[in-house]
């Protein structure tokens, strides 16, 4: 791996393509003989490998945070309810609540 070729931007998305398998046989090939004579590429296709590896494997935090989260629509219907029993005068809430 000594003399290796100048690295290209093409050759950084032939390496995307195919740490994410969406190259075709071919091309897998022509990047797989690229990464036997360069060290530079072959090291970065490593890291690449461990980050994606560690992206998979990681799970975000679910804490209990103590609150339950409510849409827009849910807050604006609940409050449009409530504001109605301001205008209801209170011997009506009184009396409606003493039949129950």
């Amino acid at each position: 791996m000594e003399n290796a070729p100048r690295c290209t931007a093409r050759d950084h998305e032939a390496l995307v393509a195919y740490l994410y398998d969406e190259c075709d046989p071919v091309e897998r090939a022509q990047v797989e003989a690229h990464l036997a004579v360069c060290a530079r590429c072959a090291d970065e296709t490593a890291s690449f490998r461990s980050v994606r590896g560690a992206l998979g494997a990681w799970e975000s935090p679910q804490p209990a945070l103590g609150f339950r989260v409510v849409s827009d629509r849910d807050r604006t219907a609940a409050s449009w309810r409530t504001g109605l029993l301001d205008f209801v005068p209170n011997s009506i809430k009184l009396g409606r609540a003493c039949s129950s």
